[in-house]
């Protein structure tokens, strides 16, 4: 629905073939957070595809009101959870060859200047 679940695709422009894909899916017990996760194949890792969907798909959830993600990794993918913890706050929590993170997004501008840049778009607010 491009709200509560968003998935982002990477394609082969010569082949056609899918490369990679991002997608998050909102808690409904919690709304402003959204479970993530990102899949490259194998030949394409490690050439920045992974951080450019994970990017794509964190502003998409920051225009829908998504402020955390929650994501588990392999204890072992380092690569992916340097990405996630790029994002923002990452709090890392490790179980068994797993990883359960909980990552606050950082936002570009806190809620009020967005508001007020909102509001100058619209016309509502006037310079002095």
């Amino acid at each position: 629905d491009h709200t509560d679940h968003e998935a982002l695709g990477a394609f082969d422009p010569d082949t056609g073939d899918g490369l990679g894909v991002a997608r998050y899916v909102r808690d409904p017990s919690r709304p402003d957070t959204a479970e993530a996760a990102v899949s490259v194949i194998d030949s394409w890792q490690g050439r920045g595809l992974g951080g450019a969907l994970l990017e794509r798909l964190t502003d998409r959830a920051c225009q829908n009101g998504i402020k955390r993600f929650t994501a588990e990794l392999r204890a072992d993918n380092r690569a992916m959870l340097r990405l996630f913890e790029h994002l923002g706050r990452t709090d890392v929590r490790r179980d068994a060859g797993a990883l359960e993170l909980d990552v606050d997004l950082r936002t570009d501008a806190p809620e009020e200047l967005a508001s007020v840049l909102r509001g100058a778009a619209a016309g509502d607010v006037a310079p002095r």
